[in-house]
């Protein structure tokens, strides 16, 4: 029986353990030999399972990171190669995940989309998830928080968006020593280039510097107008640093810094960009802001306002529009005031020996209540004004010679009369006949210009006498033509620019805007 064979078993190993006599050792060296030759003829297959159950697997240890990623973007050969090359990058698997999770947050990026951006685009986002929500947005704790690697991102980034996005020219200038002129005309290249119209596809680098943004303060950009003035105050900053060898600080850094500081200085109350940068803010829309805010604004932007102080800051853009000679509406005008605010604290700064800190203190792109003067002063050239009036005049008169009917002739006067009166009230302001440079005049509020009407219908008319007085009086009648022509029949051009036309004889002066530090 089986179970009797398992008893005996022990108990005849001990009496073999006392003592074996001499065949007894034979025996069992022959039985050895027998087990042997019995394991040699066993099929292949028992000797396999026994080395298989011998051995012992190590045991797989599975990355959780890694797991996660490839069930949230997928386990395919486009996830697995660039999860391979981020790695080459130094990243981990749970680095990669972070800055998976951060891009997640918002929705700048699909998941599908994370494969369009660089391995070292997406280095550079995890740099920005390791720095975390910034304890200051002020632009010098900005600017010492990015590293060399960082610095190069931005610098590409604001390239590409400039280059690419904006399709923007870049500045020619004389690498000289740096004089005011050519301080000026950088700041007035790209002042006038923000007037551009923005496009709306939001492309990779814009996506990146966005995502960047949020990373660090928190706040989801609803628009991207100051996101794209960035790149050109950063091209204005690195021509700028160019010609005055400038080189302590780096200039995309510098930008960056300046773009958070300003982005969490707008978000801070809710009102649309300061006003929309002190561009439409009327009276009443000022007597409704609640005190606080009333009290925020005046405190943060140095402007004075009040139910008649803030009439002050209709219209100027229609001034600055026929200044540059373009169509320039409130938003236009408000990128250009405020690229040109930054470009003027720039100029101020370099004149200086300043360190660093204090230089990226001295930088600002929000407008103060001098800034739309300023602007508007920038701009004013007597040379410019002589030569539009003159090329206009050229113009008409070319016109009016080949024409014999009096009322053809009053379409292209009327034509002149409207460019003539927006160039007088732009460059040369007139308040009660005293020419003064620190104002503007509200194209609104204008009055009917009769000097002009004179210039122009001396010019205009048709002489077919050789007498003084009989000149004078045809001179007369297709002066009063002409004015009642703009009084009576204003084209819709005309209205919308300055309103309907007001009769000198119940006006005293046209109504001055001050902008000065003073007024």
């Amino acid at each position: 029986m089986p179970t009797l064979k398992q008893k005996q078993l022990p108990a005849q190993q001990i009496r073999v353990n006392r003592g074996k006599g001499l065949f007894a050792g034979f025996r069992e060296m022959i039985t050895e030999a027998k087990d042997a030759i019995v394991d040699l003829l066993k099929p292949k297959t028992k000797t396999v399972t026994k080395e298989v159950t011998a051995q012992v697997k190590p045991a797989v240890y599975e990355d959780s990171d890694k797991t996660w990623l490839l069930n949230k973007i997928g386990n395919t050969y486009q996830s697995t190669s660039y999860l391979d090359e981020l790695k080459k990058l130094g990243l981990s698997f749970k680095d990669i995940r972070i800055t998976i999770e951060a891009i997640t947050q918002c929705e700048y990026f699909t998941i599908s989309d994370i494969f369009q951006i660089s391995t070292v685009d997406f280095k550079a986002l995890f740099k920005f998830v390791k720095l975390g929500r910034l304890s200051s947005y002020d632009a010098t704790y900005v600017y010492g928080k990015l590293d060399d690697f960082l610095l190069n991102r931005l610098d590409y980034w604001f390239t590409q968006i400039y280059t690419k996005d904006l399709q923007l020219a870049v500045c020619t200038i004389s690498r000289s020593l740096p004089t005011e002129e050519q301080y000026n005309d950088i700041i007035k290249f790209y002042t006038l280039l923000s007037h551009k119209d923005l496009p709306k596809e939001v492309s990779i680098c814009m996506r990146l510097c966005k995502l960047s943004l949020f990373i660090l303060t928190g706040i989801d950009l609803p628009r991207n107008r100051t996101l794209h003035l960035c790149p050109i105050w950063y091209m204005m900053l690195k021509d700028m640093f160019s010609i005055s060898y400038y080189n302590a600080l780096n200039g995309a850094g510098v930008a960056f810094g300046i773009l958070v500081e300003t982005i969490a200085f707008i978000s801070k109350e809710e009102m649309l960009s300061i006003l929309t940068f002190i561009g439409s803010i009327a009276s009443t829309g000022w007597g409704a802001l609640s005190s606080k805010t009333k009290s925020w604004v005046t405190h943060k932007t140095d402007l004075i306002f009040n139910n008649a102080s803030s009439e002050k800051y209709l219209c100027w853009n229609k001034t600055l529009s026929v200044l540059i000679d373009k169509s320039v509406s409130e938003s236009q005008a408000c990128r250009m005031l405020s690229t040109f605010t930054f470009g003027a604290t720039i100029k101020d700064s370099l004149k200086q020996s300043l360190s660093g800190t204090l230089f990226i203190k001295r930088l600002s792109p929000i407008p103060t209540r001098s800034s739309v003067y300023e602007i508007i002063t920038f701009f004013r050239s007597i040379k410019e004004y002589l030569r539009r009036r003159n090329r206009t005049f050229t113009v008409a008169d070319g016109e009016i010679k080949k024409m014999s009917k009096a009322e053809d002739r009053l379409k292209v006067s009327y034509k002149t009369y409207f460019t003539l009166l927006k160039l007088d009230i732009a460059f040369i302001p007139n308040d009660d006949s005293k020419r003064t440079s620190g104002c503007f005049i509200d194209p609104t509020n204008i009055k009917i210009d009769n000097d002009l009407i004179l210039e122009i219908a001396k010019r205009h008319y048709t002489s077919k006498s050789s007498s003084n007085i009989f000149d004078w009086v045809k001179i007369q009648k297709y002066k009063s033509l002409l004015k009642k022509v703009i009084k009576d029949n204003p084209s819709r051009e005309y209205i919308q620019f300055f309103g309907y036309p007001k009769n000198s004889f119940f006006l005293i002066g046209n109504k001055a805007k001050h902008y000065t530090l003073t007024k």
